[in-house]
């Protein structure tokens, strides 16, 4: 059993001015001690978290010390999380996933994680966005 970690956990985590990290701080102990099953992440989210915390925090500390926890090189915290890339089948897949839900307003990143959790038959999804309701479950 696995769990896929959305952007917004991470960002939330890293950025202590977020309104859900504390929420975020707890759910990524929980998801470390894989409370949920294996986690996993992809490189489009990895991207997303790097580019989102940079610029909403405008401290390429954060950016980094984030990016080394997904990676695994943090030096306090040991690997968890295994990040997968998006192969262009399941790129293609998403880009359908991106036009079927329109009327949900997900990013194109999110139509890569459905597309990514419907390919490695992962069921739940860490997250604190309500775009994924009704298309994926959620643990947040």
């Amino acid at each position: 059993m696995s769990i896929f970690i959305d952007s917004g956990i991470f960002i939330a985590f890293s950025n202590k001015r977020d309104v859900n990290h504390e929420k975020a701080r707890v759910l990524i102990k929980r998801v470390a001690k894989k409370e949920f099953g294996s986690p996993i992440t992809s490189d489009y989210v990895f991207d997303e978290v790097i580019t989102t915390t940079f610029i909403r925090t405008k401290r390429i500390e954060l950016a980094i010390k984030i990016g080394n926890l997904i990676l695994g090189k943090d030096p306090k915290i040991p690997k968890f999380i295994k990040l997968i890339n998006v192969s262009e089948n399941i790129f293609l897949k998403a880009w359908d996933i991106f036009k079927k839900y329109e009327p949900k307003n997900l990013s194109f990143t999110d139509a890569t994680i459905i597309s990514m959790m419907e390919n490695y038959k992962i069921v739940k999804l860490c997250s604190f966005d309500e775009n994924f309701d009704g298309i994926v479950g959620r643990v947040f």
